[in-house]
């Protein structure tokens, strides 16, 4: 059972992340498809912040220091 809930878990991020890529709000998305809106505006809070980690990663990679 416990494989079932996760499967199910990772369809609703599917689609949650589906629709912050088409730019659809935190509350349209929740009465679409039936998420509670905090779970939905935490979600995109959190893909947000990664695709802004992943940006200055690229846009400013860490150097490592050299010798001297």
């Amino acid at each position: 059972m416990q494989q079932g809930l996760f499967i199910i878990k990772i369809k609703k991020n599917i689609q949650i992340l589906h629709y912050f890529y088409l730019k659809i709000l935190a509350r349209k998305t929740c009465n679409e498809i039936n998420v509670c809106y905090e779970v939905v505006h935490k979600k995109f809070m959190q893909f947000r912040k990664n695709v802004t980690d992943y940006y200055n990663q690229k846009k400013f990679p860490e150097k490592s220091p050299t010798p001297s």
